[in-house]
């Protein structure tokens, strides 16, 4: 090793720190010497519990679907979990490509295909954890946004009887935080990072996930361009057409609590002048599915 240099790429205190090293090797580079590895610091407690996740699903996964970092060990006195560099940009970057709706169907798919792998992981994300989370986000949510305290506890409500009266679903293996900016494109590859939050839980929360996000890009764009909601349209056709009944029946519900999720994280962007305006435009699109369904 002739040189390291250490750059912090993401930083949320007390939750968790990403790196990456890039690597300058003595006898020149080589495909068992990277020049770049990333490294997850992260509590102890979410550390010994996600530590093995990213090597389990890769030994399962059959390459039909997404392409996953390489687990590269970890540094148990630190915390530390280290992984291959994933090549590719965020889908979310994308928006404005005529070929972001092709882009959005094939991650669908790949979705669909990551929510079969024969992976049970030893922790679970039901129902009564969305509940709480609505529960919790919604008091933060009231405190930020007073002028809209009303019609967030109303939402509230509204989200907490429409999941406590899903039947639980079928457990399989979800990623937790299924959105553009962890979805990577190289080409023809389609990649997916971030998998420390997988769980097993219900799919159609990370079909709901994306869908919230890409109702985002829809609002943002406005009548500039029709891209992000064709995208939007393509995600959800591709997805839903391949899945079951059950599945499908629970996505706007998952679709509507996200939506409500989003809104609140606008608000936790203070450098944002228009970040209320943003939360109330989220807001709009959760009472519109919870009201008449996706659009």
């Amino acid at each position: 090793m002739a040189d390291v240099a250490v750059h912090v790429v993401r930083y949320k205190p007390e939750r968790k720190c990403v790196l990456r090293y890039d690597l300058t090797w003595a006898g020149g580079a080589a495909p068992s010497r990277p020049a770049v590895v990333y490294a997850k610091v992260a509590r102890r407690a979410k550390f010994e519990r996600t530590r093995h996740i990213l090597g389990r699903i890769r030994a399962a996964d059959d390459g039909l679907g997404f392409e996953l970092p390489e687990p590269l060990g970890t540094l148990s006195e630190l915390c530390m979990e280290f992984f291959s560099r994933l090549p590719g940009v965020r889908l979310s970057t994308l928006v404005a490509a005529d070929a972001f709706p092709r882009l959005c169907e094939r991650a669908a798919a790949s979705l669909l295909h990551f929510h079969t792998l024969p992976v049970t992981l030893g922790w679970e994300r039901g129902l009564a954890a969305d509940v709480a989370k609505v529960t919790d986000r919604a008091a933060e949510f009231a405190t930020l946004f007073p002028g809209e305290r009303q019609r967030i506890a109303a939402l509230r409500r509204d989200l907490r009887a429409r999941l406590g009266a899903m039947r639980p679903s079928r457990l399989r293996l979800t990623h937790g935080d299924f959105q553009g900016d962890n979805i990577l494109i190289d080409g023809a590859r389609i990649g997916l990072v971030d998998l420390e939050d997988c769980a097993m839980g219900d799919p159609a929360d990370d079909v709901g996930s994306n869908w919230a996000q890409l109702t985002w890009h829809t609002l943002e764009a406005g009548t500039r361009t029709p891209i992000p909601n064709l995208g939007r349209q393509a995600f959800l056709a591709a997805y839903l057409g391949r899945t079951d009944a059950e599945t499908a029946a629970r996505v706007p519900t998952y679709a509507a609590m996200r939506c409500f999720l989003y809104a609140f994280q606008r608000l936790r962007h203070p450098q944002d002048s228009a970040r209320y305006e943003h939360a109330e435009a989220m807001l709009g699109a959760c009472e519109h599915v919870l009201a008449q369904g996706l659009p």
